[in-house]
């Protein structure tokens, strides 16, 4: 098992730069655990699948932010304070790095380094993390995170994944879907809480 990362530096910005390669739940799949019948007319049904699409996604992404994941192949680039050792965030697990960067502050130009030379990679850890020549100032990386879209994914995760599902499609008429509180309270009477705790990244 890898070892894990437990000392976290706070990232400045971290931005979804493409991807996921797939999502951990089906439209078919939700629809079964939404109760979602098919309907008879095509445009309304084609809207339903859409929707559901889209709570979908927001339940991944609502999952991965709380549990520090990625679960299928994303490129992540983050801009976070330099350290000796660094771990990148949602990096479960780190496939590979485009690119590392550094400024000494924020009115500098990036400066591109030299893996082996200025950084290197361990991605044995959990989240994988970069060791670096730098201590000061700011990095930007850029990297690959996540499964192949083909491995089986953790049951739990397409559980958490359908619940939130599930509880942003009874909420689609209320206006506070969208605040963070409402769907947190919405996450914690489905239950979801417990399975993010097990899925969290310590």
């Amino acid at each position: 098992m890898a070892d894990v990362v437990r000392q976290r530096i706070v990232p400045v910005s971290l931005v979804r730069v493409a991807g996921p390669a797939a999502e951990l739940v089906s439209v078919e799949q939700a629809r079964l655990h939404c109760r979602v019948p098919e309907l008879s007319d095509p445009d309304e049904d084609a809207r339903a699948v859409g929707l559901l699409a889209r709570y979908i996604a927001a339940a991944r992404e609502y999952v991965e932010a709380a549990t520090g994941r990625t679960f299928y192949r994303t490129t992540w680039r983050v801009i976070i304070p330099a350290a000796e050792r660094v771990a990148l965030p949602r990096a479960t697990p780190l496939r590979n790095v485009a690119s590392v960067e550094w400024r000494p502050d924020a009115w500098s130009v990036w400066q591109p380094l030299t893996e082996g030379t200025d950084y290197a990679l361990d991605a044995s850890t959990v989240p994988g993390a970069i060791e670096c020549a730098r201590t000061s100032g700011e990095l930007r990386v850029e990297y690959d995170a996540g499964a192949d879209a083909d491995a089986e994914a953790e049951s739990a995760a397409v559980q958490a994944v359908l619940l939130m599902t599930g509880a942003l499609w009874e909420n689609r008429e209320a206006e506070t879907v969208t605040d963070r509180a409402a769907v947190d309270a919405a996450a914690f009477r489905h239950g979801l809480d417990a399975l993010i705790g097990m899925l969290r990244v310590a």
